[in-house]
């Protein structure tokens, strides 16, 4: 079918990924209607585009109290401006979802001021603003679905499709990007400083090596809290502030799914490099994947082993399993009669993707270079706030971490990502880190501030605005 629909713009504020996930999930709908259709960031999107796109879906993310993500602070900057006309987007239509977590005062700022704005602009809403929270017990989900369906209702009055061109079926699963082997040779590989986003990384980031890491609690105790020390090259801070790192996979955990591919003949050789192609412009490869990188730095750097499978992860598996019995399973868990049960199989017990993988054998043998990316999500980088004086450690980033293990039903433990890589580090590792302002606001007064934290090991934890 050569038909194109009306040109739809999908753009993302997200700090997690959440945001670009739902975003993802909107374009590849918008393909069943011949959309011709775009998704990336806010800060990727050029806002001269503003001025002329017809229409345009937000889908952006609160972080901290009432805080923008960091890929949409160029396009929240710009719109924000005061010198922009009042009817200058009366051309636009618009609809803004929103992701957010109620236990916060700001609960999806972001979403309900930039839907204000775009109104105040002169722009026409498509539908009401959604806003996601992450409370609820099926998370995001519960708001966006509805949400997404209704969008997809309004979207199709106002732009229907011709009588003689019908929805295109799309049963089968396409991925974003064609993905191949190539075998390890001459090759322009980026593993510097064992990190594969040294070459990706932006100006503010940072290498710091492990001074120390110890145990301040007693070893009796039920949770293991550490006091690391990295070492900088007397990169700045202030009270509040917060340093960003972005953790590597477990050893154990990436050996884990080597077992669960290989004992369902998926032969992949991890030392072979992966290389990426884009099936069309409108979903862009991000920029650590246009590097030559073998499969063992992506599954030990790129995917999260530890994430909690998304309804995605269903729809494909359920594609391309030959049992009948793990298909209708797959089904259930994507579909909204099936929500609850798909909270107690994934969510409720922390079931994480390599874990489900072992769970649907019969689908996990027939996964292909491609959809691994998209079953699997990229690691995300954790945020810690800083635990330490610039004043009084001029060289130092200290942070003060419970490292995170718990049980459910299930019967292996469940572990935190960042706090265990963090936990693992011995002094003179390095990785690379960034720091960002936080949102907790000083007094702008001069009256000494102590601000006291838990005892630990007799010792109590402060930091003075002074200091």
């Amino acid at each position: 079918m050569s038909y194109v629909h009306t040109k739809l713009s999908i753009l993302f504020g997200s700090q997690t990924g959440n945001a670009q996930d739902i975003a993802e999930r909107i374009w590849r709908i918008s393909k069943k209607y011949y959309f011709e259709s775009i998704v990336t960031s806010l800060d990727e999107y050029h806002v001269s585009e503003l001025l002329v796109d017809e229409c345009v879906i937000f889908v952006c993310s609160t972080t901290g109290q009432g805080e923008v993500p960091d890929n949409m602070k160029k396009f929240w900057k710009f719109i924000l401006r005061k010198n922009l006309p009042l009817g200058i987007l009366a051309h636009l239509k618009f609809a803004v979802l929103g992701l957010g977590d109620s236990s916060y005062v700001k609960f999806n700022f972001t979403a309900k001021k930039l839907f204000k704005r775009l109104h105040q602009l002169g722009g026409s809403p498509i539908i009401p603003v959604g806003l996601g929270d992450d409370q609820h017990d099926l998370g995001y989900d519960a708001i966006a679905d509805p949400w997404i369906e209704n969008l997809w209702k309004q979207l199709l009055t106002i732009y229907p499709l011709p009588d003689d061109v019908k929805p295109l079926e799309l049963g089968s699963i396409v991925p974003r990007w064609s993905a191949s082997l190539k075998l390890l040779g001459n090759v322009n590989n980026v593993l510097i400083n064992q990190s594969i986003y040294y070459s990706t990384r932006s100006k503010d980031h940072f290498d710091v090596t492990i001074i120390d890491n110890v145990q301040l609690t007693e070893q009796s105790h039920f949770q293991d809290v550490r006091l690391i020390k990295l070492e900088t090259n007397g990169q700045i801070y202030s009270p509040g502030d917060i340093v960003v790192v972005r953790p590597k996979n477990i050893q154990w955990k990436v050996r884990e799914l080597e077992e669960v591919l290989a004992n369902n003949n998926v032969n992949f050789s991890l030392e072979n490099i992966v290389s990426l192609k884009e099936r069309e412009h409108g979903i862009p490869i991000p920029d650590v994947l246009k590097y030559e990188l073998s499969l063992k730095q992506l599954f030990e750097e790129y995917f999260d082993l530890m994430a909690i499978p998304r309804r995605r992860t269903f729809e494909i598996l359920g594609s391309i399993t030959d049992s009948e019995l793990e298909r209708e399973k797959c089904i259930e868990f994507t579909t909204a009669e099936g929500q609850e049960e798909f909270f107690n199989y994934c969510n409720r017990p922390k079931r994480n993707i390599v874990e489900v993988l072992q769970d649907f054998p019969h689908a996990t043998k027939n996964l292909t270079l491609d959809l691994l990316f998209e079953i699997f999500s990229p690691i995300k980088p954790r945020e810690f706030s800083i635990a330490s004086s610039f004043r009084w450690h001029k060289n130092e980033i200290h942070l003060l971490l419970a490292v995170v293990k718990y049980k459910t039903k299930l019967m292996k433990e469940r572990i935190g990502l960042c706090s265990n890589f963090l936990a693992g580090l011995q002094p003179g590792e390095t990785l690379t880190a960034w720091i960002r302002k936080g949102s907790f606001k000083f007094p702008t007064s001069d009256v000494p501030i102590i601000l006291v934290g838990p005892e630990i090991k007799g010792k109590i934890f402060f930091v003075r605005k002074s200091s």
